[in-house]
Parts: C-alpha cells; sequence; structure tokens
C-alpha cells in the first residue's frame, strides 16, 4: 500500500516516486532529489520541528555521518524550489527554525491518502526535475543523463555571482568608501550587531533571512552591510569592525544563501 499526502488539498506529494504533482493539474509536477524527497516526508511524518541532527540518519542512512551541514540545507532550498514551481507560496511551506532546524509552516494543512497500486514513474516530456543534488555518490548514469542540464544552471549561477563581484570591486575601488556607506541605512540593532541595508535592494525584512550567518559573525565585527535581490536567494554581505567610512574599517565579504551557507 503506497502512502501519499494531499498538501492544502493543492499539491499532492508521494514519497515513493520523490514527486510533487499538482492536483488540480496533474500535467505541472517535479521529481525531487531522493535526499530532498526523504527531508519533505520526514517533515511530513512529524508535523513539528525536526531538528538538524535527525534529518542526517533518516535522509542519507548509514552515510549520515559522511554528510555536511550545507548538504542538508541545500537539500531544503532545493525542496523550497520544487514547491515554488508547483505553487506561488510553495516555497513558504517549509520553515527555518534558526540554529535548531525546519518546520512546517502553521498554513500547511496535509491530508494522508493511501493507494493499493504504485504510480507509474513519470518520464513524459512536460515532467521538470530538479536536477542539482548535494549526494556525493550518485549514480554515474543518472550524472550523464542530466549533465548537460547541471552544466547550464552552474554556468546561470556562476555569470550571476561574476556580476555581483564585478560589480563589488567597481564599487569598493572606483568610488569613495563615504559614497559607498551612504548606499546603506541602518536598519535595526541587535546588541552590538548593526544590519545595514542596501537603499536599492529588496524589501527590508526580506534580509532578515540571513540573520543565522549575520549574528554568528558580529561578535567581532558588528558592522553589517548587506545587498539582496529578488533574482536569486543570495545576498552580499559585508562584516567590517568599524564603520565602512572609516579609516581602515577591517572588512570580510561573503555570498550567503538563505539558509545561512557561505
Amino acid at each position: 500500500m503506497q502512502k501519499k499526502y494531499l498538501i492544502n488539498n493543492f499539491v499532492e506529494f508521494q514519497p515513493s516516486n520523490s514527486l510533487l504533482v499538482c492536483h488540480t493539474e496533474p500535467v505541472r509536477r517535479v521529481v525531487l532529489p531522493l535526499p530532498s524527497a526523504r527531508c519533505f516526508t520526514l517533515l511530513l511524518e512529524r508535523g513539528e520541528l525536526v531538528t538538524h541532527k535527525e534529518f542526517y540518519p533518516y535522509v542519507w542512512g548509514n552515510e549520515a555521518a559522511q554528510i555536511m551541514p550545507n548538504n542538508l540545507y541545500q537539500n531544503i532550498s532545493l525542496l523550497r524550489k520544487a514547491l515554488r514551481s508547483i505553487t506561488p507560496d510553495g516555497h513558504t511551506w517549509v520553515v527555518t527554525v534558526p540554529r535548531q532546524g525546519f518546520r512546517l509552516s502553521p498554513s500547511v494543512e496535509v491530508e494522508v491518502k493511501r493507494s493499493e497500486e504504485q504510480e507509474p514513474y513519470p518520464e513524459a516530456p512536460d515532467v521538470t526535475r530538479v536536477i542539482t543534488s548535494v549526494n556525493k555518490n550518485l549514480p554515474s548514469d543518472y550524472i550523464a543523463q542530466h549533465l548537460p542540464q547541471l552544466f547550464k544552471y552552474c554556468s546561470y549561477f556562476f555569470l550571476v555571482a561574476l556580476a555581483i563581484v564585478c560589480y563589488l570591486v567597481v564599487d569598493q575601488y572606483t568610488y569613495k568608501k563615504t559614497e559607498f556607506a551612504d548606499n546603506f541605512f541602518l536598519y535595526k540593532s541587535y546588541d552590538l550587531c548593526k544590519l545595514n541595508i542596501n537603499k536599492i535592494a529588496r524589501p527590508p525584512y526580506l534580509h532578515e533571512k540571513f540573520l543565522p550567518f549575520i549574528l554568528q559573525k558580529c561578535s567581532h565585527s558588528p558592522h553589517v552591510y548587506i545587498t539582496a535581490y529578488n533574482v536569486l536567494p543570495l545576498a552580499s554581505i559585508i562584516i567590517c569592525e568599524k564603520p565602512i567610512s572609516y579609516n581602515k574599517p577591517n572588512c570580510d565579504s561573503f555570498f550567503v544563501t538563505e539558509g545561512g551557507e557561505s
């Protein structure tokens, strides 16, 4: 007997096939990487906070000890992207609990369904596959099959990252430090940490998704300058011991994803 989950009466998840299907438009479907599918299964089964440590044995089994933390964050990111491709607010269904783990949003309603027959594995042209996987032991035929798409996605992210780097280089070395600092405004203070946000970046509250990473750095470098855009779940973060307009502010720069990986 196969177990399936109907989420918010709109998205059906089939763990046996790692498949997400739009309940009202079955042609809209996404095949998840196996680790992402197992992460989602555990969240649906528990219905409450799942800690980081609880994910590893469930998702990777005997290989859990070899898995790095960023592998978990990347698979959660893939899960959110897949859900968003089915429904616009799907990426909000999995909530990050800083320094603890992940849980389902209170807005998520789950109905468990069972069927005697296993759903056929989708191979139709309209099936969208999420091809980025962080499992280091992928079968060689899987890698060969998806290599062109993987190269396309990697090239896209590389070009975007290069553009951001070029912007920062020009901004740092062509303009004065005071002009650079004028592009930011103080958004909030968290004890010693002062969070400054780029005036032209996306809505200020969205920058708080990067707080877990920022707060780890603030003890030594309390002045934070962050630029994030809607194009990617990525932010450029400059962390300084002194305000950036000062002489020798001693700064470090990072690119950080919403999951907190640099």
